[in-house]
């Protein structure tokens, strides 16, 4: 069964414990975010199919913080049982649900089961009739299929993203490995990762479907070569 991939937001004082069935769950992939002010890649926040956000302090008030931090998707809850009482205030704020900490077992399956009801929205470039698949990170090019690796479906991911709009190496490394590089090091990294998904694009008919710009980044075609 495919894993759900979601975005933990571990607030302040929130014990390991009290989340540990997020860990165990086997229909969760976790990406991992250790506070509201340590931002996760770019990637991480587009991707995950919710955001868990773990908190002890005032949720009505850590809503607000994050809905302006930029994370997108539908927001879960995790908070203290002194504020359980405020469920009917955070689902109305739009939180599509409110967990009690620690998180019982029981109560993160219905969770996960609302997040997989859930629409998906498209991952796609018209021009070039292909079409990214975010639960099997696979892409798809009329009838034929490749299995893309999780930095390769992150790398793609960025550039559909921006259209055909050159996106440079500095903004796609930010987007994939979160900015702890620069210089020589980050150019290599992601010139090896384009040289890569090219190989994997080439399989399912799309070449040339990325661009170089030459001392600037790359993008992507607006019809197939």
């Amino acid at each position: 069964m495919p894993q759900l991939p979601l975005l933990l937001v571990q607030g302040e004082g929130v014990a390991g414990d009290a989340i540990a069935a997020l860990s165990r769950s086997p229909r969760v992939q976790l990406f991992r975010a250790p506070d509201l002010h340590t931002s996760p890649t770019a990637f991480a926040r587009h991707s995950a199919r919710a955001t868990i956000l773990a908190t002890l302090g005032d949720p009505l008030r850590e809503l607000v913080f994050t809905r302006t931090s930029g994370f997108t998707g539908p927001l879960i809850l995790a908070v203290h049982e002194q504020y359980a009482s405020a469920r009917e205030d955070v689902l109305n704020a739009g939180v599509l649900e409110c967990l009690t900490l620690p998180i019982a077992e029981d109560a993160l399956d219905r969770v996960l089961d609302l997040v997989e009801r859930q629409p998906l929205p498209p991952i796609a470039n018209e021009g070039l009739r292909l079409f990214l698949d975010a639960i099997d990170r696979t892409a798809r090019h009329g009838e034929s299929v490749v299995r893309l690796t999780p930095r390769e479906f992150a790398l793609l991911h960025c550039l559909i993203g921006r259209g055909t709009a050159p996106v440079t190496v500095r903004e796609i490394y930010d987007y994939v490995w979160g900015g702890q590089r620069s210089g020589d090091a980050m150019n290599e990294i992601v010139h090896v990762n384009i040289s890569q998904l090219r190989k994997k694009l080439a399989q399912i008919g799309l070449r040339d479907a990325i661009v170089t710009h030459r001392d600037f980044g790359y993008g992507l075609r607006d019809s197939p070569s």
